[in-house]
Parts: C-alpha cells; sequence; structure tokens
C-alpha cells in the first residue's frame, strides 16, 4: 500500500507494473489462470477481484517502438498490459456481446 501512495499521481513510465481498479465496485482487474473466456476460448477470462494479487499485476509496455522501456507514457499513446502471472499474455478487448 505504501507503494501505490508513493506513486500516486507520477506519470506512468513504460516497463512500470501496474494494477487497474474498478471505480465503482473498487475490485482489481485480473487474469484468471483457470478460466478461458466464454466468447474467445483461446483466450484466458478476465475477472474482477477484491484484492489485488499477482494476477492483478500488468506491465505497461509501447504497442509500437517509437517509445521504449523507461519514457514516460503521453496521451495519445497505444500501450499493451502483459499479464504478470503468464508471460505472453495480453490483455485486450473482444468485440462480441456478452449477456449475463
Amino acid at each position: 500500500m505504501q507503494e501505490a501512495g508513493r506513486l500516486l499521481h507520477k506519470p506512468i513510465v513504460y516497463g512500470q507494473v501496474i494494477q487497474l481498479r474498478h471505480r465503482f465496485t473498487e475490485r482489481y482487474l485480473a487474469v484468471s489462470t483457470k478460466q478461458t473466456s466464454v466468447l474467445e476460448p483461446s483466450n484466458m477470462q478476465v475477472e474482477l477481484l477484491q484484492d489485488g494479487n499477482k494476477k492483478c499485476h500488468f506491465k505497461v509496455l509501447p504497442r509500437y517502438k517509437v517509445r521504449s522501456v523507461g519514457d514516460k507514457v503521453r496521451i495519445g499513446d497505444q500501450i499493451q498490459l502483459e499479464s504478470m502471472k503468464t508471460d505472453g499474455q495480453y490483455l485486450h478487448c473482444s468485440k462480441g456481446n456478452f449477456d449475463l
């Protein structure tokens, strides 16, 4: 928790590990290690967890080689979020609709 407080209001840099928290539920975005996606079975399911554990850690990487690790993320930059729990797994959005 001290680390989060120390980094509050500081620019995010490429290579930094972050957690994404859903504002409404106060839960953390995580990649499931057991469940596959309903819409895309070749990908892992994304879930919201109460506690921010290692499944909630994502490394911020540049989408293109214009930026490199250590550079500040700028408004308009396209980024990749790599799961720290499962190397080589990147967060992305599906285009399909899913009804609960």
